[in-house]
């Protein structure tokens, strides 16, 4: 009973971390939803996409090359390139994924989005990181995504312009606000900046995706390169 009440309650803690996340995730999910149904997908087209893909920047960017005839290997390629973030995600919280089965990893991996793992991460710097917790904040994302993409497929065309209500701008303030929440974190404003100036730099001068991955990789470089310093300064002090 202990044990249940237990699992519950990191449920809900999770619930509670993922909410606000939910809340930012709805328009989004929505304009991604209007765009795939005005480039020719069916309702049905767009819930397989979103629930098997369940990936928000390499949907957008399929949705960008979608045409006829379907340049599928473009979009294999690129969604990959957009998706390799997430090995380096998947190594940074395999670390703190100690009490979670084989089957459990598998499953919270399938359900790794950007945000799941910086609040796990977050998570695991305060208390472990338990299964139910990543379910209370993986399961809720996963639904609100695929219901506001159906929802948009099917009421899109009602949106109009998003820019006009500032949605556009809404994915942007969500990481910006994931990045802040890192803030304690060793070497936190060293990688950032170092991600952000190559990413820009990138941006200017790579084709998509690369200055997603070229910024990503920076920041590992500088985070690998800082840390042992940081630990070691700390033990010292």
């Amino acid at each position: 009973m202990r044990e249940e009440a237990g699992f519950w309650r990191e449920m809900r803690f999770g619930m509670l971390a993922i909410f606000p996340i939910c809340v930012a995730a709805l328009p989004i999910g929505l304009v991604w939803g209007a765009l795939a149904a005005e480039r020719g997908l069916s309702n049905v087209e767009i819930g397989l996409m979103s629930a098997t893909v369940f990936a928000g920047a390499s949907q957008f960017v399929a949705i960008g090359l979608w045409a006829s005839p379907l340049p599928v290997i473009a979009i294999i390629f690129a969604t990959f390139m957009i998706n390799l973030r997430h090995v380096m995600m998947s190594v940074s919280l395999g670390r703190s994924m100690q009490t979670f089965t084989p089957a459990q990893r598998l499953l919270a991996f399938y359900c790794l989005t950007d945000e799941v793992w910086a609040l796990s991460e977050a998570r695991a710097l305060k208390a472990p990181l338990t299964p139910a917790y990543y379910a209370g904040m993986a399961i809720p994302l996963f639904l609100c995504w695929f219901s506001s993409t159906m929802a948009g497929g099917v009421f899109g065309s009602l949106l109009g312009r998003p820019e006009a209500y500032g949605l556009d701008f809404v994915f942007s303030a969500m990481f910006i606000g994931l990045i802040v929440g890192f803030r304690n974190a060793p070497a936190w404003l060293p990688v950032i900046v170092t991600s952000a100036a190559v990413s820009t730099l990138g941006y200017q001068l790579l084709p998509a995706p690369w200055f997603v991955i070229a910024g990503g990789l920076a920041g590992v470089c500088v985070a690998a390169l800082i840390s042992p310093h940081a630990k070691t300064s700390t033990a010292e002090a």
